[in-house]
């Protein structure tokens, strides 16, 4: 046999251990995975959500249209959503609500907390808002997200007789949550 046969024997067997030893490292590495990886956390286990069976914090504001909204008069189902200006998310959400409150007219009460630094920013979201919901906004706002530590949007709590049912990021979101459909009450 000539040296360059043995050459090429020797470098396929070469090649054959390194991808010998790389799949086994790559095995180890997969099997390790799971247990290394982040655990996503299902929406009624996010500890940053209201979380169910708890009262809502006592407040008592006054809505943009000057009715006062107090957490101790909420009587019966209420959706209180958090948004914020310059929030896209915060749109497609109060379009699908707005969409779910126009097919089952009247099943809950809907309040809706607008988040923002200025009232132009703000003005977008309010005037879609303030058609079909109580909208608070600016300082009156702010109170209401600091008792329930509110720092990020859009947010959507169902509240049953002042005591969270539940809690979610989404319409979609919520109705997981509860178990059920909201239009469909």
């Amino acid at each position: 046999m000539t040296s360059l046969a043995w050459t090429a024997i020797i470098a396929a067997n070469f090649l054959a251990a390194a991808s010998l030893l790389l799949t086994i490292s790559l095995h180890r590495k997969m099997a390790a995975a799971p247990a290394a990886a982040p655990r996503v956390l299902a929406p009624h286990e996010d500890p940053r959500l209201p979380q169910p069976g708890l009262p809502l914090p006592l407040f008592e504001v006054t809505a943009g249209d000057g009715s006062k909204v107090d957490s101790g008069d909420l009587e019966g189902l209420t959706v209180l959503s958090f948004f914020a200006s310059g929030c896209n998310a915060c749109g497609d959400q109060i379009t699908l609500l707005t969409n779910t409150f126009a097919d089952a007219p009247g099943w809950a009460r809907w309040i809706s907390v607008v988040d923002g630094p200025t009232s132009e920013l703000r003005a977008e979201h309010v005037s879609r808002l303030t058609q079909v919901s109580q909208v608070v906004e600016g300082p009156e706002a702010d109170k209401i997200q600091s008792l329930m530590d509110i720092d990020s949007w859009p947010l959507l709590v169902l509240v049953e007789n002042g005591v969270v049912v539940g809690a979610g990021r989404s319409v979609s979101m919520l109705e997981f949550v509860v178990g059920r459909s909201l239009a469909n009450r």
